[in-house]
């Protein structure tokens, strides 16, 4: 396979290494952190007088439900996250692999932006 220029600007394939390395990750930790917040089984938070309300135990059952569906919406949205990482950086790679100037132009951007 030859290395064809593909033409994609060095600011445009350091922006992808910058997604990939810097801007994805915390987004990911951000998800999994909140996820790691949320506790379908706090139940005991509900307690209350039976005197107080419909129920003893308060909203609890609705909460479980609620925090269910708010762990999978987080874990979906840190897996999808997660996917699109590795996908940045094989698209990256590919463009890298194929395009013989690309990891110049790379440089060359990195170098600018670092003010060098």
């Amino acid at each position: 396979m030859g290395t064809t220029p593909i033409g994609i600007d060095g600011v445009d394939l350091l922006e992808l290494e910058i997604i990939h390395k810097q801007r994805l990750p915390p987004a990911i930790a951000d998800l999994e952190s909140a996820k790691s917040k949320v506790n379908s089984e706090a139940t005991g938070i509900f307690k209350r007088s039976g005197a107080v309300g419909k129920h003893p135990d308060g909203p609890s059952a609705a909460w479980c439900d609620v925090a269910k569906e708010l762990d999978s919406a987080l874990s979906s949205g840190a897996t999808n996250l997660e996917d699109t990482r590795v996908a940045v950086k094989k698209f990256l790679d590919d463009i890298l692999r194929v395009d013989g100037d690309a990891q110049g132009r790379l440089d060359k951007a990195r170098r600018e932006m670092e003010g060098g």
